[in-house]
């Protein structure tokens, strides 16, 4: 009779034992996506309009240096609207990159490229290549969709002297087929909820990229953005560079601006 109870025992100690460690395990995922939806909610505005210098930089040290404006529009229905413009130099001025976001489906996105003078929509299997020989994907240039992924609150520690959240994104079972990642790192910042640091991991679990965000401004009450980003790619040992020139909040744009056919006149 001891010897059942002692067995009994034991069996109690290792359900619970593992009744606990999902517990916390819940605890972990429900901490990470309730940061996220507050860094989401803070960062939100209806209207931006963002000029930026910038650099290429190959493993040769070599810089390539571009000029373009970031077109940001939060519709109605919360659906976010983004459009990329390419203004020099003269070999990719007109490139034009739209991007449609959807709560219940995969995000729209169309590359308009002058040479060919009509507009190419990215595949979801295309969306992990590169954007115009830069440092950031088509993946990379989606909003956060919240939606389509899970978040683990991994630990709380200092990046750059800044007291921040480590969260790790991994893309749901759906959105998985279609992401170049098995994972993101986030580093987001405690007391403004800005994400400073991203890493990111290929499929097979290596760290393929590190994205690091400064220079961070408040370009409103409670509103915050980093004026400068770099990206460093660890495979190809390239860097992609986003320097902040000037940046509009709140101003209106139209409907208009984040349609197909604004996309192919190739005008900014």
């Amino acid at each position: 009779m001891r010897k059942i109870t002692f067995v009994a025992c034991a069996v109690i100690a290792v359900l619970f034992a593992g009744v606990t460690l999902h517990a916390a395990e819940q605890t972990a995922f429900d901490a990470g996506r309730k940061i996220m939806e507050e860094a989401d909610s803070r960062n939100s505005c209806h209207y931006e309009t963002t000029n930026i210098k910038m650099e290429i930089i190959d493993k040769r040290n070599t810089v390539h240096i571009r000029r373009l404006i970031i077109y940001k529009k939060s519709a109605a229905d919360n659906t976010l609207q983004t459009l990329i413009r390419f203004r020099a130099p003269e070999d990719v001025k007109g490139v034009g990159l739209l991007t449609i976001e959807h709560a219940d489906r995969q995000s729209d996105q169309w590359l308009y490229l002058p040479i060919l003078r009509k507009n190419k929509r990215i595949a979801a299997a295309s969306k992990k290549n590169s954007f115009v020989g830069t440092d950031f994907t088509f993946e990379d240039l989606q909003p956060e969709d919240l939606s389509k992924h899970d978040y683990e609150l991994l630990r709380e520690e200092d990046f750059d002297g800044q007291a921040c959240f480590v969260i790790e994104a991994t893309p749901a079972q759906d959105e998985a087929a279609y992401s170049g990642y098995k994972a993101r790192k986030i580093w987001i910042k405690k007391d403004i909820y800005v994400p400073v640091k991203i890493e990111y991991s290929n499929p097979a679990g290596e760290l393929q990229k590190t994205e690091s965000r400064s220079k961070i401004t408040q370009v409103r009450e409670g509103l915050w953005r980093a004026d400068f980003i770099l990206m460093e790619n660890h495979r190809n040992q390239q860097k992609t560079t986003l320097d902040v020139q000037e940046r509009d909040i709140g101003n209106i744009i139209a409907d208009t601006k984040f349609t197909q056919v604004e996309l192919e006149q190739g005008g900014a």
